[in-house]
């Protein structure tokens, strides 16, 4: 697979897995409304993964890549199985453990940061602007905004995990 097939495809499934971790997202802010601060949080989280799909649709479209055929659930793995889980069991309206979807967030949360975006997609980026002899200074700070906001999200998951022991 050549560079611009796997920006292409690191991008694409970024988007969608942040799609689908803001619907995830989404329903549980519904589910926890008794909770108004773990609600509150849940649907910020949630505003925010949709601001990072957007972005990344816009990076897609700004470098003007185009991918073919893709399996976004295969390419992401591990983390994207667990989002479907957890919708999976809001949608059976399953009882669903505080703290059993908190560490499932939390491992989310660290994949989408410091896998994908610190450890995948700014590399390839950089990759890119260096072989192609661009400039992308923006989309590459906007990337660092973004991978500093994921962390920020783990530090939210630690939070209300630190708060449902209590």
């Amino acid at each position: 697979m050549d560079l611009l097939t796997t920006i292409a495809l690191a991008i694409k499934c970024s988007k969608e897995f942040e799609e689908l971790t803001a619907i995830l997202y989404e329903n549980l802010s519904s589910l926890y409304t008794n909770n108004k601060e773990f609600s509150l949080a849940f649907k910020w989280l949630s505003i925010e993964s949709y601001s990072h799909a957007k972005f990344m649709e816009d990076i897609y479209r700004v470098l003007n890549i185009t991918i073919s055929s893709y399996n976004c659930r295969e390419f992401v793995g591990e983390p994207w199985r667990r989002v479907e889980i957890l919708l999976d069991l809001i949608k059976k309206n399953a009882d669903i453990d505080i703290d059993e979807v908190l560490n499932g967030l939390e491992i989310i949360e660290k994949f989408v940061g410091e896998e994908t975006y610190s450890r995948l997609i700014y590399p390839l980026l950089d990759k890119l602007i260096k072989e192609l002899n661009i400039s992308l200074t923006i989309v590459s700070n906007i990337f660092s905004e973004i991978i500093e906001e994921e962390k920020y999200h783990e530090n939210i998951i630690g939070m209300l995990k630190g708060k449902s022991n209590r």
